[in-house]
């Protein structure tokens, strides 16, 4: 292999070093405005699907319980399986469940759809802090959290008001075709550019994971 192209192969995954802080924010910042969605589109869901307010709750709910229900499934497979190979799958979960969300009016489709989407939701913080743990240290990787926390930490005071305005100018449901694509755009993304950032995969450690939700639990 020539010099030539040695250098060219180091920039190549220097520069993909690089991106993986921007595709983990971006994928963060989806699943964010995904979950601020929830409580500005629950009065047009109610009356969508024409559903008492609890039956309403358990969308937000449900969606909820399968994002915290997934986050250690996610943080042990990952651990073991590889950081990519999870952020892809979950980004693909999210987009599917966002979809069909977007284009259901079956109740028990839709719920079924939001369950999908938190499952999704799970490896954004989770798989995200593993992936900059795996390529930053010390004071670089404060660094690149802080950033992380700043750009996401403007979610949930900007989501609700571009989710009401959303709601009314093209209707609740296209929403959720906004975090369809935005959460598209994040699974071409790493499928493309995220390399594996996992130096040495580990066994499969289940007695941990049932561990972890039985303290939880």
């Amino acid at each position: 292999m020539s010099t030539i192209t040695i250098r060219i192969l180091m920039h190549l995954n220097q520069t993909y070093v690089k991106l993986v802080p921007v595709l983990v924010v971006a994928f963060i910042v989806t699943v964010e405005a995904g979950i601020s969605f929830n409580s500005t589109l629950l009065p047009n869901i109610k009356a969508h699907f024409s559903v008492s307010d609890s039956m309403a709750q358990f969308t937000i709910s449900g969606t909820l319980l399968a994002l915290g229900f997934s986050g250690f499934l996610y943080g042990g497979l990952s651990d073991s399986m590889g950081r990519r190979p999870l952020f892809i799958l979950s980004t693909i979960l999210f987009s599917l469940g966002a979809f069909v969300s977007a284009t259901t009016d079956n109740l028990i489709v839709f719920m079924i759809a939001r369950i999908l989407q938190g499952f999704g939701s799970g490896a954004g913080w989770v798989v995200g802090n593993a992936c900059l743990k795996d390529l930053f240290h010390g004071k670089a990787y404060t660094k690149v959290m802080n950033h992380t926390h700043a750009v996401a930490g403007i979610v949930p005071a900007v989501a609700p008001v571009l989710g009401s305005y959303l709601a009314v100018t093209i209707g609740w449901q296209n929403c959720f075709y906004v975090l369809f694509l935005f959460s598209l755009i994040s699974a071409l993304g790493m499928f493309f550019f995220q390399p594996e950032t996992l130096a040495e995969k580990s066994k499969p450690n289940a007695k941990r994971i049932l561990k972890d939700y039985k303290t939880v639990l």
